[in-house]
């Protein structure tokens, strides 16, 4: 790199080059100086550390339409299916469940589940599986 000092000249062509719209580093190349040293250098002298080209004013773009769609809050759940009368429910809390224990839920609050013991490779008893698996023409 040069030497740290700036001569008027140098200042001369820093101002003449940047006014061509020469970059930073280009210029730096041109006066053996680092890139950061013109732009330091630039800032003491009062030179705009940006040229720009007049252009037209940015135009914004315009807001999008939003399509509001019609929401019913006040949907009422479906109502909770039956048991068929051939099973209890027995009404036990998650955490006292059984592995084999059936694991139908009700209620809003803590949920209670089934508790009758459960049919084979099904997480139901009988009884709640036809409630779970019911045919959709049912539904």
């Amino acid at each position: 790199m040069g030497s740290l000092t700036w001569t008027p000249d140098q200042d001369d062509v820093l101002r003449n080059l940047r006014a061509e719209g020469c970059s930073y580093g280009v210029i730096a190349i041109d006066l053996d100086k680092s890139r950061n040293a013109c732009i330091s250098r630039a800032k003491r002298l009062g030179v705009p550390l940006t040229v720009r080209a007049p252009t037209e004013p940015r135009r914004l773009p315009r807001p999008r339409k939003v399509k509001m769609q019609p929401q019913n809050i006040n949907i009422a759940p479906d109502p909770l299916p039956e048991l068929p009368a051939s099973s209890t429910f027995l009404g036990i809390p998650l955490l006292e469940l059984k592995a084999n224990d059936c694991r139908f839920p009700r209620g809003e609050g803590p949920f209670l589940f089934c508790g009758q013991p459960k049919a084979e490779g099904s997480f139901y008893c009988g009884s709640c599986q036809r409630i779970v698996y019911r045919g959709f023409s049912e539904r």
